[in-house]
């Protein structure tokens, strides 16, 4: 095996665990793993549309100083899950591989949730190549704290914020459960379909604008960086038609939850790929939502 992850031998070159580039660059490219994959960027923006319109929520609220760091909130319109008048909150970072989508795209995750009586949290943060990878893990942190700091003015609980994440986002997420003070202020997680060693990364040519070599390697993927508070109750999910590379990541991170002692449970979503594996947030009967419903529950 190559020790410079910047080199690209021949195509047929077995460079990491068996695989060529090649191999490599298709196990983690949905692009190309997921037949017409703009339908399903399309048909979220849709539906996101479509629940901004019927919740009204308070948009665009600053967090950070970086030009992309506004989050939207959702207030809880139940009161299923409320404690003491206050409602959990679900603090959801979105994918889109380091260097696309935002916010506005996932709004549809937040009516659900809206209707169980919980607060919804959508930040946008940087994006490559104009923000290197580990401002991106530092805008996470800032967004935990931000919700920390301002839940009580959305009627929210500050001692029940739960963390998820999408694909990018849940290498963000798991990064932010790593940190003090973020994992201190975080009850529990759900991070889903995700790249959690981000070695992977450094064997094909999609990625090349993250810049990492071992030492960035080491420091942010959360297989190497586990949650500070080894109580911490954690969902790992991932769909049963995400290629086997994608399936491993997350076998292999909740193995190593497992063997340290956390409390964490894998849920395999049956039907679901990477490019729609973000909608069994929004959809009540999926395995994945009632996990995290149960979780945001205990949190009171």
């Amino acid at each position: 095996m190559s020790t410079n992850g910047g080199e690209h031998g021949p195509e047929h070159e077995v460079v990491w665990r068996g695989m060529t580039r090649a191999q490599i660059a298709a196990q983690y490219n949905p692009q190309i793993a997921v037949a017409e994959p703009a339908r399903y960027g399309r048909e979220n923006r849709e539906a996101s549309v479509a629940a901004r319109a019927r919740l009204a929520g308070t948009l665009d609220l600053r967090y950070g100083p970086g030009p992309r760091q506004c989050l939207d909130v959702f207030a809880a319109q139940g009161t299923a899950l409320r404690r003491r008048g206050l409602a959990p909150v679900l603090l959801f970072i979105h994918g889109g591989g380091w260097r696309t989508l935002d916010k506005s795209v996932y709004s549809f995750i937040a009516p659900p949730w809206s209707d169980a009586g919980v607060v919804t949290v959508l930040p946008s943060y940087g994006l490559l190549p104009e923000v290197p990878l580990w401002r991106m893990v530092e805008e996470a942190r800032e967004a935990v704290a931000w919700v920390h700091a301002h839940a009580r003015a959305f009627g929210g609980d500050p001692d029940r914020i739960v963390l998820a994440g999408m694909s990018a986002g849940a290498q963000l997420g798991g990064m932010a459960l790593a940190h003090e003070p973020s994992a201190r202020v975080v009850r529990a997680a759900a991070l889903a379909s995700s790249v959690y060693d981000l070695e992977a990364h450094r064997w094909h040519g999609r990625h090349e604008d993250m810049a990492l070599d071992e030492a960035l390697v080491a420091k942010a993927s959360p297989l190497h960086n586990p949650p500070l508070d080894p109580r911490l109750p954690m969902l790992l999910a991932v769909g049963a038609d995400e290629t086997p590379e994608m399936q491993r990541q997350t076998q292999a991170y909740h193995d190593m939850l497992a063997a340290r002692g956390q409390p964490v449970r894998m849920q395999v979503e049956p039907g679901c790929h990477h490019l729609n594996m973000g909608r069994v947030f929004a959809q009540p009967q999926s395995g994945t939502f009632l996990a995290l419903h149960r979780l945001l529950d205990e949190t009171g």
